[in-house]
């Protein structure tokens, strides 16, 4: 599911800390890897700040290794 903070919640780093609980919460799980979709140029210029690979229409997080 996507991960929307409002605008007026914006830049208080709660999305980064989103983001963070999802991939703890996926490694737990045994996830292997997760896909991300970047609909907007700037949530595909976050998505390479966080280390997600561009990997044709969607960013790849691989989490072994």
């Amino acid at each position: 599911e996507p991960i929307w903070v409002a605008d007026k919640h914006k830049s208080r780093g709660i999305a980064p800390k989103l983001f963070g609980e999802a991939v703890t919460a996926l490694r737990q799980g045994k996830a292997r890897g997760f896909y991300c979709r970047a609909e907007r140029d700037e949530v595909e210029s976050y998505l390479r700040r966080l280390g997600m690979k561009y990997a044709g229409k969607a960013f790849l997080m691989e989490l072994e290794g």
